[in-house]
């Protein structure tokens, strides 16, 4: 197995966790860049990350690592827009501070269609989709750390994202303290041509 990790904190825990196991490889590189045995892999999959793989690179050097035959399976979880008075709150809070965002979060905006890709890729055959829903209830903390990780968030300038944060923070504790996410988790595999 080889895992592939960009950031050298996340890296170094991964390394320390795996290090034991003589199955496990770990590069410490961004995925367009680290070295891939030709047709090597019968599995290639990335779980909420493949958002931050270069389109134009990312499903070729997959394509390339896998064997025929073998497998992409992209998971991705996008939220669903809420309709409650609350997420009505949220929603003004991205307006007034992080206006180009406009409640991503809740809406799972910025999410690129992996099955449209894939469709484009000519390496690519039998693709098939499954969504599971579920839904998560968050405290106003929880909530905000969570928002906090997240790609487009982590992208805001630090003043404009603390802003934001405190203000979705003070927006649901002022509805009750906690927040209900409507989800949908996505899988999208096809098989190497």
């Amino acid at each position: 197995m080889l895992c592939v990790e960009p950031g050298r904190r996340l890296a170094a825990i991964l390394g320390a966790r795996v290090q034991a196991q003589p199955y496990v490889e770990l590069a410490a590189a961004r995925f367009e860049k680290c070295a891939l045995a030709p047709g090597g892999f019968g599995l290639a999959f990335a779980a909420q990350s493949f958002h931050w793989v270069d389109p134009e690179l990312g499903l070729a050097r997959c394509a390339e690592a896998l064997r025929p035959g073998g497998t992409l399976a992209l998971f991705a979880n996008r939220p669903k827009r809420g309709e409650t008075s609350l997420h009505r709150a949220v929603e003004a809070c991205y307006a007034r501070h992080a206006h180009g965002l406009e409640a991503a979060a809740l809406r799972g905006q910025f999410r690129r269609d992996y099955r449209v890709e894939l469709e484009a890729a000519r390496a690519f055959g039998e693709l098939s989709e499954a969504r599971y829903p579920f839904h998560r209830d968050y405290d106003a903390g929880l909530y905000v750390d969570l928002l906090s990780t997240q790609s487009d968030h982590r992208m805001l300038d630090p003043k404009v994202r603390a802003s934001l944060l405190a203000s979705i923070r003070a927006a649901i504790l002022e509805h009750g303290g906690s927040i209900r996410v409507h989800y949908e988790a996505t899988l999208v595999q096809a098989r190497r041509a």
